[in-house]
């Protein structure tokens, strides 16, 4: 999962990654062009938060493997992490992965509120309780925790 970031005076891109707890390889690559003004917004890796959590891949582990354990399909785990299809993981790697009780949505092309409520089958109240900005674009995160029954 992904925020936005907006370059503060003084900021580099090292600065930056240690504010974030990521790398400077990993700004670059999640961010193809990377203009360091103050203003300016770039993407970074969002924090451990309620709805996900940090997976350390293990010996044996496959992207496949790991959306099964979740819960989810690959694609989607692709998606979240920022990788690609044919890319490999590694033991102790880290991925973000979906808490217990969280259901996820990745948006798709024309994809309205009734798509979102249908999809995860829930109300549109619930939808925008729990998400901070939603604006319908494609492959953005949608996320809603389930409620105990």
């Amino acid at each position: 999962m992904y925020e936005i970031y907006m370059i503060e005076v003084g900021d580099t891109l090292d600065s930056i990654a240690r504010k974030v707890g990521t790398s400077v390889d990993n700004l670059r690559d999640i961010n193809k062009r990377i203009n360091i003004k103050p203003g300016e917004y770039i993407i970074v890796p969002a924090s451990d938060n309620e709805y996900f959590e940090m997976y350390t891949v293990e010996q044996g582990d496959n992207l496949y493997k790991v959306a099964k354990k979740f819960g989810i399909d690959a694609d989607t785990l692709i998606l979240l992490n920022g990788l690609k299809k044919d890319d490999y993981i590694y033991p102790n790697q880290q991925l973000i992965v979906p808490r217990d009780m969280v259901d996820i949505y990745i948006t798709k092309q024309g994809d309205t509120f009734d798509t979102l409520t249908n999809g995860l089958n829930t109300d549109y109240e619930t939808i925008i309780n729990q998400n901070r900005k939603l604006l319908l674009i494609p492959d953005q995160l949608v996320v809603i925790r389930k409620m105990s029954i």
